[in-house]
């Protein structure tokens, strides 16, 4: 996507491990206010998330751990209530990406005043119209460069394993957050064990 106006670059990053430790949310936010940065908060839903395997590495069953899904929601949240409504922000659901991506751009489009180039058909195939080598260590981090996939969505649900384990987390140490998450960003995953 290009800026409009200007000659403004646009910067994509996925934020690192420990990208929510407090000195680093405080200099994003600064930088992001003093640059007029626009930001999109990516959020997803917290079963698909937390029971999400991590590919090619059998040293961990999931992907993420409980505590560090907490840590990253609570240096998100602290995003929102940082910079939302004093530069451009925007807060998209994974799930609204990868189902209605068309609306989603028009979202992008209209908050960050940018228009797909000419030259991409359709932005949701983004492994035919990205250059993943151009891309360097992020396409390492985001583990290929591919197009939007709905059978992302709800994988716990299909596999029993998974949808004990999420109802396990429900019911545990951070199932509060997970609720308040949920309800937040109406996620319906987060009402199994609340009967909601």
């Amino acid at each position: 996507m290009n800026r409009l106006q200007g000659d403004e670059h646009v910067y994509v990053t996925k934020r690192g491990f420990g990208w929510y430790q407090q000195e680093l949310l405080d200099l994003f936010c600064e930088e992001a206010l003093a640059g007029g940065y626009g930001v999109i908060y990516m959020v997803r839903d917290p079963a698909d998330v937390l029971t999400s395997r991590h590919r090619g590495d059998s040293s961990t069953q999931y992907y993420l751990s409980p505590d560090r899904w907490v840590e990253s929601v609570r240096g998100g949240e602290h995003l929102v209530s940082q910079l939302d409504g004093r530069v451009p922000f925007l807060t998209i659901r994974y799930e609204d990406l990868v189902t209605d991506p068309e609306a989603t751009r028009q979202q992008i489009e209209s908050c960050f005043d940018m228009q797909l180039r000419s030259e991409v058909t359709s932005w949701s195939d983004l492994g035919e119209n990205v250059d993943a080598g151009a891309l360097g260590d992020l396409a390492t981090a985001l583990h290929s460069i591919r197009s939007f996939d709905a059978d992302s969505i709800g994988k716990w649900k299909r596999t029993e394993s998974l949808a004990d384990y999420w109802e396990g987390l429900l019911c545990g140490e951070f199932g509060d957050e997970l609720l308040q998450f949920g309800q937040r960003y109406q996620y319906d995953s987060t009402k199994i064990v609340a009967g909601s």
